[in-house]
C-alpha cells in the first residue's frame, strides 16, 4: 500500500481546501487523484485512516490504491482512482445545462447508489461525517462513488490544531442534534445528511439555502416547518423520514436502499417506510422539544431573497 512521492507525477490541482488539496496525476501509467493532507495532520490519525480505507471494497465506495508512508515526514497523501466526471455537484449542473440529454442515471438511481454505498460503510463500522454531493464522485460508467468518508476525526483535529473555524457551508448538511450540541457523530447523522444530498440531486446540484448565512441556516434546521421540492409523495415521504428531527425515527441506510429499489420499481414508499409507532423518550431539559420533533428544514427552492 505504500506509494512514494517519486512514484506519482502530479499534473494539476483539481480540488483545494483547508484540510487537503487534491491533484490529478499519474501512477503506474494510470490517471489517479492524489489527496495531499495538511501539514498539521497527526501521524496516528493518518495511520488509522489508511487502515480503515484499505479494508473497504465496494463499487459505490472510492477505492484506495495506496498512500505515503506514515514513517516519513508530512505532508502525507492518499492515491485513489481519478474520476473524470467530477463530483455529483458538477455532474448534475452539467447535465442540467445539457437539458438532460445523454444516457445518464436518473435521480432515484443516484440516491439508491449513495444509500447502498453508505449502507456498506455503516456495516463496516465507518461513519462518514461529511456526506454531501460534493463528496460523491461520478465514475466513468456514471455510477455514484462515495469519497471522503470516515475522516471526520482527522479533519476535526486538523482544524483544532490550526485554531481555525471549519469552512463556511459545512453546517448545511449537519443534523439538528449535532448542530445543537446534543450529540456527536452517529449513523443517524449520516442519514440526515443523505436527505440534504437528495435535495441537492433534485435541484441539479444547487447549494442548500444559497442565500442564507450559517446562522440563518441553523434557525431553519432547528425550528422551521418542513417543505420540499415538488416530487412524488412516495419520494417526499422517504426524504422527510431521513431528515426527521428525532434521530430515533430516521431509517437506516439498509432500509433506505430497500425503499429506493422499490421506488425505482414503482411501489409506494407509504407502504414501505418502517413503522414509527414507538414514541421517543422525553427530551431532557434544554434539548430539542417534543413539539418540534416532526419539524425539518425548509430547503425548497424559493423566490424570496431574489
Amino acid at each position: 500500500w505504500t506509494i512514494t512521492k517519486w512514484e506519482v507525477d502530479r499534473e494539476y490541482k483539481i480540488g483545494i481546501g483547508f484540510f487537503s488539496d487534491v491533484y490529478k496525476g499519474v501512477w503506474r501509467g494510470r490517471d489517479v487523484a492524489i489527496k495531499i493532507l495538511a501539514q498539521t495532520t497527526p501521524r496516528m490519525l493518518f495511520r488509522n485512516e489508511i487502515a480503515i480505507w484499505a479494508s473497504l471494497k465496494h463499487p459505490n465506495v472510492l477505492e484506495l490504491f495506496g498512500a505515503s508512508s506514515a514513517t516519513g515526514d508530512p505532508p502525507w497523501f492518499f492515491v485513489s482512482p481519478y474520476m473524470k466526471n467530477g463530483t455529483a455537484v458538477s455532474f448534475l449542473k452539467a447535465r442540467a445545462a445539457e437539458r438532460g440529454r445523454g444516457a445518464y442515471p436518473g435521480p432515484l438511481q443516484m440516491m439508491r447508489e449513495i444509500a447502498v454505498g453508505m449502507s456498506y460503510l455503516h456495516r463496516k463500522g465507518v461513519l462518514h461525517g461529511d456526506l454531501k454531493a460534493a463528496n460523491v464522485l461520478i465514475d466513468d460508467d456514471f455510477h455514484c462513488v462515495i469519497s471522503d468518508f470516515g475522516q471526520s476525526q482527522l479533519r476535526s483535529e486538523v482544524y483544532r490544531l490550526s485554531q481555525k473555524p471549519r469552512p463556511h457551508g459545512t453546517l448545511r448538511w449537519q443534523s439538528p442534534e449535532i448542530m445543537s450540541g446534543e450529540s456527536t457523530l452517529t449513523p443517524q447523522a449520516d442519514v440526515y445528511a443523505f436527505a440534504i444530498v437528495c435535495v441537492e440531486i433534485l435541484t441539479s446540484g444547487e447549494l442548500p439555502w444559497p442565500m442564507l448565512d450559517d446562522q440563518n441556516v441553523q434557525v431553519l434546521v432547528l425550528r422551521a416547518i418542513p417543505t420540499h421540492p415538488e416530487r412524488s409523495f412516495a419520494l417526499t415521504s422517504l426524504i422527510e423520514g431521513c431528515w426527521y428531527l428525532s434521530p430515533l425515527y430516521r431509517p437506516t441506510f439498509e432500509e433506505i436502499a430497500r425503499i429506493m429499489n422499490q421506488l425505482i420499481g414503482g411501489l409506494s414508499a407509504q407502504l414501505l417506510m418502517p413503522p414509527q409507532s414507538s414514541p421517543s423518550p422525553r427530551p431532557r431539559s434544554g434539548s430539542i422539544t417534543e413539539e418540534n420533533e416532526n419539524r425539518s428544514p425548509d430547503i425548497a427552492p424559493s423566490d424570496s431573497g431574489k
